[in-house]
């Protein structure tokens, strides 16, 4: 697995704006330890994936191209890439991509795309 260029960003490289940008939150996995005197301890601690949900909608045609581009380099979930959320100010690495969705659209000059991003911990 290699590494690719960060996820365009249109701070940094000239990514679009994504429309809606969501931070799914994440799974806890909780551990039970039962006592003999009836007594119950509990650990839960945040694991699994980080996800980042984005929709881009109104592209132009370059726009989309770039989004397209940057999914074909990282060939689906083959490549990682490092991904910078303007929400926390955090620069992620080992990003990869869960899902990529192009909805049907009406017209060639106005895209829409659906990114999953993942990142295991």
């Amino acid at each position: 697995m290699a590494t690719i260029s960060a996820f365009p960003d249109p701070v940094f490289n000239g990514g679009p704006t994504p429309t809606n940008q969501g931070l799914e939150p994440p799974d806890f996995k909780t551990t039970r330890f039962y006592f003999e005197d009836g007594g119950e301890d509990v650990n839960v601690r945040p694991c699994g994936p980080q996800r980042w949900v984005f929709v881009f909608e109104g592209l132009t045609e370059a726009q989309a191209a770039v989004l397209d581009a940057h999914y074909n380099l990282a060939k689906g979930r083959t490549n990682s890439f490092s991904f910078y959320d303007r929400r926390t100010g955090f620069t992620y690495s080992g990003v990869e991509y869960a899902a990529f969705e192009v909805p049907a659209h009406q017209k060639q000059y106005i895209q829409t795309r659906n990114i999953q991003l993942v990142r295991s911990t």
